[in-house]
Formats: C-alpha cells, structure tokens, sequence
C-alpha cells in the first residue's frame, strides 16, 4: 500500500512538472525593418542556458524556466543584435514580433590581381611551391629544373636546357620586356643573381616549346614572369649565410601610384670553398630592381621597370687535388696554383610601358627599353701538376698513397676581354576579344651596340717542352684574340588568331598566327607560321591536352 501511494505521487509530480513547462513559452517570429524574415536567427534566455534557432521563414518557439519576465537576446550574422523583456504568463503563450536593424559594414574591396591564359601553351609555376623547394643558388629558374624536357648540368647557375637546345636558346619576359643575362659567364661559380627577383613576382608562366607567334624569335622556351602590382603596403627581409634579400611595397592613398622593389645579395664562398680547388674565394653579387606603375584613369596605366646589378667574382687558387681511374689503375693529380682571377659584370636596365583600354573589347601596349651590360674578365693563375699512380692493393700501409710519379708539368692561363653591350627597343602590342574569338598583334625593333675585345691564351710546359711542340720557338697550347665593333638592328612582327569553342563536354581553342623576323646582319627576311590546339576538359582537376 505504501509502495502505491509513493509511486501515486511520483507520477503527479512529473505530471506538474510536464505541465509547468508547457504553460510558460514564447513565441514569435523574427524579421528585417521591411517586413522580411531572417532565416535562423539565434534566440537565447539571458541568464540561462535555454535558447533556440529560428527557422527559415523566422519563426522561433522558446520555453522558459518559469512565470515572469526574463530578457531575450535576438542576434543574426548582417544584423545588429537586440534585447528585449518579455512577460510569461501562466498556462499560456507568450506572442512576440522581433525586428532586428540591419548591421551593414564596409570592407575592402577586392580584386582579382592575376589571370591564367589557359589557350597559349604555358604552364602556370605556384610560386608558394617553389618557396619550399631547397635551392643552393639562390635564383628562381632552380625551379624549372624539375619541369619536365628541363635539365641543367650546373646547380649554381641559373642556365637550363631544354629539349637538349642551347643553354641560350631561352626567352625571358618580365612585365612584357626582354631581358639578358651577362655574356662572358663561363662557369656558374661566376655566375651571381639572376635577373627575377622571387620577392616581387605575382605570377609565372612557363613553355618548353610550341609557344604562340606572340613570343619571341628563339624556339626553346618561353619563361613569362609578371612583378606585383601592390594594393597595399608591406614587406619582406630575409637572410642566410649565403647572402640576404628586402623589399618594400606601397600604394597612394588615392591608389593611382603603387610602387614595389627590392635589394637583393649573395655570396657563395662557404660552397666554393668545398671544391676540389682549395683557395680564397670571394664572389659578391649586389642586385635592386624596381617597378613602378600609375593609373591616372582606369583605363590607362604606365609601368616602369629599372634593374641595377653589380657581379664581381675574385679568385686567389691555391691547390687542387683530384682522384680518378678505377680500383685497378687509379692516379691522382696535384696541381699548386699561383696567381689570381678577377671578373667583373654591371648590368643597367630600364623599361618604360602604356598601357590602354580603348574600349571594352580592345587594348593597345606601347613599351621602349634600354639594356646596358659591362663586362670585365682578367686572370693570370699559373699551376705547376704532378700525376702519381696510386697504390690499390688491398690490406697494405701504403693503400691509396701514391707510389710512383708519370707527369709533371705547368700551365700558364692568361686572360683580359672585354665587353660592352647596348640594347634599345621599341614596341607595340595590341589585342581585340570577343566570346569565342581573339585577334592579338605586335610589332617590334631593336638596335645592338657592341663593342668585343678578347684577348686570351694558354701556355703548356710538360717536362721541360712546351705543347704543342716545335724545335724552334715556344708555342701556345691555345690563343683567342679578337676585337669586334659593330651595330646592327633588326624588326619582327607578329598577328595571331584564337578561337574558341565548346568541344565534347569541354573547351577547344585552335591558335594560328604568322611571325615575321629581318635582321640586317644576315639581311634576311625569314617568316615563320605556328598552329597549336588545346582542349580543357570541364573536370574536377585542372588537364589540359595540346
């Protein structure tokens, strides 16, 4: 009996307490100042833990822990949040309307800064990749090594091969502007900085052949690099042991001038010191660049890039020695070296740029530059060798050491060329683009200024006789003279078309152009035609067939 009273009364309380929580709820509906609903709007119980979501048409139902007045708080991402009292009343429904004021904020705007021409045949390199890739030298075209058709035989230059074409058969482009590198460079331990700067690039395309008549007159590859345009200010300072690079970025408060450049240095005498050729080692490579543009109106922009760059390489050699042959005839050579080397390159570049929308279809670039390069090559090392045979018996003291002596000998290297280049060019580039169609055009000339003086040669002694060996006087084992000066001009132009069309659940563009090339030099006129064909399938992953 007891137990059924006890369970009697269990049971009513929870009936009460069901019915206390029925009877006290709020309910409404949440809407703009226009009378429109706020889709899931979060409603919350000051001082409690109770709340809810409103529904898509804003419509909220809420329970409360009891009779009187308790605060809500109303808040919805885009509005500004309100609290207000409400009153609940016994064994009944609380109706409210809630009008939240909309929270309107302004933001910076936003802007596409970079564009991929997915119809030429050029490959867009993620430049937040190629900062994680370890790299000795120092200079971005590392990074083009790792492509395919790529290959370079020296890690401390920046020259590459492509395809197996020359190492100078590669065009650069910064901004739309030919660049050079220095042309003396022998070997990539003399080779500084190249010219891109990593710090100030916004994009890079990259072709290893096959590239449209809007590119040059080598047939190698085409490396496309596009400096920042900034939008606001920042910068950047790193260092190393192997040298240091800052630079800087800015925009007018009224966003017409924006500026960017960077100061760049390296040096690579803790790698050369671990040379077979032990010495004093003292290369140090200076570069700052910059590039300016102005918009006076939207549709105009003009661009200037400069380039200061001073190279200089000094040698003092001191020895060498070197082991070849195999476990069963093995030689080592030793040479002591006496004398020094000293190279010298100053680059100056500047290019000024016109940009101009004539309309919304049709574009004009008018652009003019100005390369100046000196270079300087002096050395006079001479080195006295000796070429032993090498022990390579297994198991004995003497294993490794040298055991008999079949050469000695000197050499004498002797070098003073110079070098000064000028460069002037003038071009002009446009575009026409409609939906489906692309017409592109541009014509170009350029004046070469070269003055060439090489004065070189190498003197052989082997065992008391000079090679190559004559009786009657001591001759060189081998001699460069020359002096060159002369200018020559040369003139090419281009016109290509694009079309564009859907293709098989994809996107085909069909490229054709013509490019014509005179070079007075040669006093040849020389045209060349170029077709290519892509498709782009519409897949999750970006492909791409040529």
């Amino acid at each position: 009996m007891r137990a059924k009273v006890i369970a009697f009364l269990f049971t009513a309380g929870l009936s009460l307490m069901a019915f206390s929580q029925e009877a006290y709820k709020i309910s409404g509906r949440v809407l703009t100042e226009d009378g429109k609903p706020v889709s899931y709007a979060n409603v919350l119980v000051t001082g409690t833990g109770i709340g809810t979501v409103a529904d898509d048409s804003g419509r909220f139902e809420v329970r409360l822990p009891g009779e009187g007045e308790w605060k809500l708080q109303i808040s919805s991402v885009g509005f500004e949040s309100r609290n207000i009292n409400v009153k609940a009343e016994s064994q009944g429904k609380t109706n409210v309307i809630i009008t939240l004021k909309e929270n309107l904020q302004e933001i910076d705007e936003v802007r596409i800064n970079q564009a991929i021409n997915q119809t030429a045949n050029l490959t867009h390199i993620d430049m937040k990749s190629v900062q994680m890739i370890p790299n000795t030298s120092g200079n971005f075209e590392s990074i083009l090594k790792t492509l395919p058709g790529v290959s370079s035989n020296n890690e401390l230059s920046s020259q590459y091969s492509v395809r197996g074409g020359n190492f100078d058969e590669n065009l650069v482009y910064i901004n739309g502007i030919e660049v050079f590198r220095p042309f003396l460079i022998r070997s990539g331990q003399q080779e500084g900085l190249s010219f891109i700067n990593p710090d100030l690039i916004q994009s890079v395309q990259f072709s290893a052949g096959g590239f449209d008549a809007s590119y040059g007159d080598k047939m190698s590859s085409i490396l496309d690099v596009t400096y920042k345009k900034p939008i606001r200010a920042g910068g950047s300072v790193s260092g190393s042991l192997l040298g240091g690079s800052a630079h800087l970025e800015g925009i007018s408060t009224k966003s017409h001038l924006s500026w960017i450049g960077g100061l760049r240095y390296k040096t690579t005498h803790y790698l050369l010191g671990s040379l077979d050729t032990k010495g004093e080692y003292k290369p140090a490579f200076w570069d700052f660049q910059s590039y300016l543009t102005w918009s006076p109106s939207i549709r105009t922009e003009i661009g200037l890039l400069t380039n200061l760059s001073i190279n200089s390489y000094h040698f003092v050699p001191a020895s060498r020695e070197t082991d070849f042959g195999n476990i069963f005839s093995a030689y080592r050579l030793k040479i002591y070296y006496d004398g020094s080397e000293l190279d010298k390159y100053t680059t100056l570049m500047g290019a000024l740029t016109f940009k101009q929308r004539l309309g919304e279809n049709v574009s004009i670039n008018f652009s003019t530059s100005a390369y100046s390069s000196g270079e300087r090559e002096t050395f006079d090392i001479e080195g006295q060798y000796l070429i032993n045979e090498l022990d390579t018996r297994l198991g004995t003291e003497t294993t490794g050491d040298s055991i008999k002596n079949i050469g000695v000998g000197t050499f004498l290297d002797h070098a003073r060329n110079r070098l000064m280049i000028h460069v002037f060019s003038l071009q002009h580039s446009g575009k026409y683009g409609i939906p489906g169609y692309t017409l592109r055009w541009g014509i170009r000339t350029q004046s070469e200024i070269i003055h060439d003086r090489l004065s070189e040669w190498k003197l052989v002694d082997s065992a008391g006789y000079s090679l190559p060996y004559s009786e009657d006087e001591v001759r060189l084992y081998d001699v460069v003279k020359s002096s060159n000066h002369f200018s020559t001009w040369r003139a090419s132009g281009y016109i290509e078309n694009t079309f564009s069309t859907g293709l098989w659940g994809g996107d085909a563009y069909i490229t054709a152009g013509i490019r014509g090339i005179y070079y007075d030099f040669s006093n040849q006129l020389l045209a060349n035609p170029r077709v290519s064909l892509a498709w782009n399938p519409r897949w999750e992953k970006d492909i791409r067939w040529r």
